[in-house]
């Protein structure tokens, strides 16, 4: 009974740890070309210390019901997650750029949905034209990194 015991507190322990933490970094070779390129954009126009980036960062796919793609902060990292069916048979490239765009602005940057629906960081995917979309970004991150 006491083993039992210990094994549902250890459960327990574990289960509140993984829900602060992140353990392990981890990135889905198919999500990792996307998250790197945008990573490369945010390091050409910023500091080190003008965005968030931590040593555990998760990126990967999982099946979403109420969004297509979220950004979750935690103690020690964050977590890009998107819907699998979504990215795979919905999306163009382009806008998976945007899509992963959006939701490393919300990590990197802790920065909100804006108001302007044909903005990148609008709350509700709109698809962007590309010379459009970077524009949007390039000044986004003028703006913040003063690069």
């Amino acid at each position: 009974m006491r083993a039992l015991f210990r094994i549902l507190l250890l459960s327990l322990l574990l289960f509140q740890i993984n829900n602060a933490f992140i353990l392990f970094s981890n990135k889905d070779p198919e999500l990792e070309i996307e998250y790197e390129k945008i990573l490369t954009i945010v390091k050409q126009h910023c500091e080190p210390n003008q965005y968030y980036l931590p040593e555990k960062v998760i990126v990967k796919f999982d099946k979403l019901t109420e969004e297509i793609a979220y950004c979750q902060i935690r103690l020690n990292g964050f977590k890009l997650v998107f819907d699998k069916h979504y990215w795979k048979d919905y999306t163009l490239p382009i806008d998976k750029t945007q899509l992963m765009m959006h939701e490393m602005t919300h990590c990197l940057f802790k920065q909100n949905h804006v108001s302007d629906s044909s903005h990148f960081m609008a709350p509700f995917f709109v698809s962007i034209p590309e010379a459009i979309l970077y524009k949007q970004f390039d000044d986004f991150l003028r703006n913040r990194c003063g690069k």
